[in-house]
């Protein structure tokens, strides 16, 4: 059973939030406890510079994408 690293709530496999790249192993029991760790990485990074870059395009990704969903929807 996964255990959620920031309230510490283990839950049952095939829920959560659970991600996994390399040596890096997130698990969070909602959406609110991966929000509270997503905003102390960002907030707490001495050297915001190194995720910058990424953070940008991810945005810009993501703004292309509700556009052109908005543009299908309205056809």
């Amino acid at each position: 059973m996964p255990k959620c690293m920031v309230c510490g709530r283990a839950f049952p496999e095939g829920q959560g939030i659970v991600l996994s790249r390399g040596d890096v192993y997130l698990s969070f029991h909602s959406s609110r406890c991966a929000a509270k760790f997503l905003r102390r990485l960002i907030m707490d990074s001495e050297d915001y510079e190194c995720i910058e870059k990424q953070v940008k395009l991810l945005v810009k990704e993501l703004e292309e994408l509700l556009e052109k969903k908005t543009v299908m929807k309205k056809i």
